[in-house]
């Protein structure tokens, strides 16, 4: 049985493991899930440039509830991708959901980005972005060239993210900063897990790998991976700053 593609008009067999296999297969979904996160960071550090170089970051700072809204937005939308897989691999749904995704995640981050810069730390932010960015580099050349199979990690990298969500409320009670620290680090290292193990996931190969269908939500995954790591190395740097 075959499955069509609307967007490129394409016909492809339905998904197993061995059609999935094939190079050219696994080499276009690659192309199209790094074409589509190309475009989702652009768009998030042009709203950011924009929200430190002009007034529209004073509009964000007067209106906090903006924020507050996008951020409820983005995360409604992003379980819909989740657990909703037809949406998810319908086209052109799945493309207007990410996209409303990434823009409701943006404008949440350079309100962040232009609040660090209020403080007279902008130039904090170019150093985690510069962070950031060797960061996923060096991980995603490991994902690529190691032997070490991480998509079997699912399960205990689950149990970390909820035992750093609960460490992390607990934190909101107190101003200790080495607690700070601690849960920035920690975090750090549990979502640089996840971005091998989410390259993985899309390199295939591996005992578990995305179906060639689910180019959204790899696109996603590694987004989300992305800008935590940069969201917690800006507070980490910002803490530790004397």
């Amino acid at each position: 049985m075959t499955s069509y593609d609307d967007e490129v008009g394409k016909e492809f067999y339905t998904h197993t493991h061995s059609d999935f296999s094939n190079v050219n297969i696994r080499l276009g979904f690659i192309k199209k899930v790094y074409s589509i996160l190309t475009v989702q960071l652009l768009i998030t550090m042009a709203i950011g440039f924009i929200s430190i170089n002009t007034g529209f970051g004073d509009f964000q700072m007067r209106n906090t509830w903006l924020i507050i809204t996008a951020c409820i937005f983005a995360f409604v939308v992003s379980l819909i991708m989740v657990c909703c897989h037809n949406l998810a691999r319908k086209v052109p749904t799945n493309y207007i959901l990410l996209f409303t995704f990434t823009l409701c995640e943006a404008y949440a981050i350079s309100a962040v980005c232009k609040a660090y810069a209020d403080r007279g730390q902008a130039d904090l932010v170019m150093i985690a972005l510069g962070l950031t960015v060797g960061m996923t580099f060096a991980l995603t050349l490991y994902a690529m060239t190691t032997k070490s199979d991480m998509t079997t990690l699912g399960g205990t990298l689950f149990a970390c993210l909820i035992g750093l969500l609960f460490f992390s409320f607990l934190a909101l009670f107190t101003h200790l900063k080495w607690v700070q620290i601690i849960i920035s680090v920690l975090t750090i290292i549990c979502f640089g897990v996840y971005l091998v193990f989410d390259t993985q996931l899309i390199m295939g190969g591996k005992r578990f790998q995305l179906e060639i269908d689910d180019y959204i939500i790899g696109a996603l995954q590694l987004y989300l991976d992305i800008i935590i790591l940069f969201l917690e190395i800006l507070k980490l740097l910002a803490a530790t700053e004397k």
